[in-house]
């Protein structure tokens, strides 16, 4: 058992004689596995991080990169 959801039964007949036809169920990321939602604790589904938050600093007039700042090492 984990957050959200039970894993371990053998198969999806085996969830609805079990607990019901009703049940959120799906197959396991383990082999021959099926999974049933908790009620309260639901199974979210995973959501992709964000890869638009990287910060790149501007160039500096003599042609170095600046720091995430504006401060140039050479010049400042």
């Amino acid at each position: 058992m984990a957050w959200g959801y039970m894993n371990g039964f053998v198969s999806e007949e085996k969830v609805i004689r079990t607990l019901g036809e009703g049940v959120d169920r799906g197959p396991s990321t383990r082999k021959g596995a099926w999974y049933v939602a908790h009620p309260i604790t639901r199974v979210r589904p995973s959501v992709p991080r964000s890869q638009g938050n990287r910060r790149e600093a501007g160039f500096c007039n003599c042609g170095m990169q600046l720091t995430l700042t504006g401060v140039c090492d050479c010049c400042d």
